[in-house]
């Protein structure tokens, strides 16, 4: 019996290395590295991709309570 994951992809990190490698990055490309992630004895049960803007701007720390100022960038 196989285990079934799920698989996430972030689409601002897989395109900067699919262009990195001199890939096109598409649907198509996408779909393929998500069903590349399972292993031997896993099956796909949905690959979910989501893709935003970095984060910038400051925030409270939800253990700490302490401010932290992200500054994001799609390098």
């Amino acid at each position: 019996m196989s285990k079934k994951v799920a698989v996430m992809l972030d689409g601002g990190h897989l395109r900067v290395y699919t262009r990195k490698a001199g890939h096109t990055f598409n649907p198509g490309y996408i779909e393929k590295i998500g069903l590349a992630c399972a292993v031997t004895g896993e099956e796909i049960l949905r690959i979910l991709y989501y893709d935003c803007a970095p984060y910038e701007g400051t925030a409270i720390l939800p253990v700490s309570g302490l401010k932290h100022t992200f500054s994001g960038s799609d390098a």
